[in-house]
């Protein structure tokens, strides 16, 4: 719960030298759980390799992770 306090007191998540606005964490959770929805489709065999890359380009496009890229 401090945690949660300290990021809507301040609206950053992370140290002084690695900020990240709220919005930002936001945009990099959406862009985690989209892929890993769609990883689980694609190990389900309901979605094709290719499918699954069309998604993460366009979930990449539509959030802007910060951090994504490097989770990939």
């Amino acid at each position: 719960m401090l945690y949660r306090r300290s990021v809507h007191e301040t609206g950053t998540v992370g140290s002084e030298e690695s900020m990240m606005t709220t919005e930002q964490f936001d945009r990099e959770k959406v862009y985690r759980v989209t892929l890993a929805i769609a990883k689980t489709m694609l190990k389900k065999g309901l979605i094709t390799e290719q499918e699954y890359k069309k998604i993460d380009g366009m979930m990449l496009e539509k959030y802007r992770p910060l951090l994504g890229v490097v989770w990939r």
